[in-house]
């Protein structure tokens, strides 16, 4: 069965929720940003408004900045919404970039499906490793904080919403 996980980045006019909630609670300045998991790119316009150099990585709509992922320095890392989509290995692949970028010293902003939206779950997807496929052959995954303390334990982690989390070096 092959997985399209591409079919997870859904078009919508609307900034995500993380991104906004995050831009409302730092009051850092991020020159150098990484969007790991960019998706269709929905947030660019909010991108340019608030930072000054943004490399965008999706292995799937923008495959070509593939080489960027360790090549440069970035203050801010964001992966909203990458990790619950992705089965074991491929997050397993994502998590080792993370905490990359968390050694060299940029702040991460991480959202994911949280557990207590369990209540999503329609009793049509199918059990597949840890998560599930979707009818729209998707892998989802829902997350507990006390996994994501657990994945993330050698740094600091703040929570600003059920899901949403800021992360540094400790």
């Amino acid at each position: 069965m092959i997985l399209q996980s591409e079919l997870t980045a859904l078009p919508s006019s609307i900034p995500n929720a993380p991104l906004r909630k995050f831009l409302k609670w730092t009051n850092g300045t991020y020159r150098f940003v990484l969007d790991l998991g960019c998706g269709n790119i929905r947030d660019s316009d909010l991108y340019a408004e608030h930072f000054r150099s943004t490399i965008f990585y999706d292995p799937y709509f923008r495959p070509e900045t593939r080489s960027k992922l360790h090549t440069h320095f970035y203050n801010l890392v964001i992966c909203t919404y990458v990790l619950n989509v992705l089965p074991i290995r491929e997050r397993k692949r994502v998590i080792r970039v993370l905490r990359y970028h968390l050694n060299l010293g940029a702040e991460t902003l991480l959202a994911v499906r949280h557990i207590s939206r369990r209540s999503d779950i329609n009793p049509n997807w199918l059990r597949f490793q840890d998560g599930y496929i979707t009818s729209r052959n998707t892998f989802q995954k829902f997350f507990s904080d006390i996994e994501i303390y657990e994945i993330f334990k050698d740094y600091c982690i703040t929570e600003l919403d059920k899901g949403v989390y800021v992360m540094n070096a400790k």
